[in-house]
């Protein structure tokens, strides 16, 4: 980084014709040892990209507070590193070894630990006659469901109903949700969640998941490039799929809806 801002650059052509920079009026001649022969060293290069570096404003702001702080960029780039070797390992509850950081990243989608009590199987059938008299049918309470889980992507543990993101922008807006039944629905189910909270003995605070370790997680946290990634992915396959079942499945399946918001 002495160099690099230490040196006025000019454009020169690499033996190949290539754009390359090296130091004006010879400086820095022999700093660079050659790579064969001992005898030789040469003036350093760069490319357009690292002159971009120190041209564009903001980007040569980073550039000299890294370093005047080289401690600083060694932890950006340490953080960078450990992003770019783990972000398709999901949650960091998959990570193995005593060497893992104990520290959750917004990139992990962490979702807030459960600090409540979970309803339990008398819950559930208590749950049963307000959700069928709320008007909601089960094809409604079915494409809500499947909306929330299809997003899940195996290769990397993202998306899927954890989370409940598609009470969220941008899944509640997305238009192979159905954005107007998305918000029927969830009203609904969050009416009937609120009561069921309210009238727990103590005043406990608890959601309403059929499947106890799912939760919700703060808005703030979904990644949009990759929502509207997966968005494009299941349009089609969505539409197709939920159009076929909705109207096929048994009455049974009304509970299991709720497991996934």
């Amino acid at each position: 980084m002495d160099n690099f801002f230490g040196f006025e650059w000019e454009n020169t052509k690499s033996p190949a014709g290539a754009i390359q920079w090296t130091p004006k009026d010879g400086g820095g001649a022999n700093l660079v040892p050659d790579d064969h022969d001992k005898t030789k060293r040469h003036a350093p290069i760069m490319f357009t990209t690292d002159m971009a570096i120190k041209v564009d404003p903001s980007y040569r702001k980073i550039a000299e507070r890294f370093h005047q702080d080289p401690k600083e960029f060694e932890l950006a780039f340490a953080k960078a590193w450990f992003k770019l070797t783990h972000r398709d390992m999901g949650p960091r509850a998959r990570y193995l070894g005593k060497d893992a950081p104990d520290v959750d990243l917004i990139w992990q989608d962490p979702i807030p630990a459960v600090d409540y009590d979970l309803v339990n199987s008398s819950d559930i059938v208590k749950l049963k006659s307000p959700i069928l008299d709320s008007g909601l049918s089960v094809p409604e309470l079915v494409r809500v469901a499947w909306g929330s889980a299809a997003s899940f992507r195996g290769t990397d543990m993202r998306g899927g109903a954890n989370g409940a993101r598609i009470s969220l922008a941008p899944q509640k807006d997305w238009p192979v949700n159905d954005p107007k039944e998305v918000a029927e629905v969830l009203t609904g189910l969050e009416k009937i969640q609120s009561k069921f909270n309210k009238g727990q003995k103590g005043g406990f605070e608890v959601s309403v998941p059929f499947t106890p370790d799912v939760t919700m997680q703060p808005s703030s946290r979904p990644t949009l490039i990759l929502l509207l990634y997966l968005n494009l992915r299941l349009m089609a396959f969505v539409i197709t799929l939920v159009k076929t079942l909705s109207n096929r499945l048994p009455s049974s399946w009304w509970i299991k809806p709720i497991h996934f918001l």
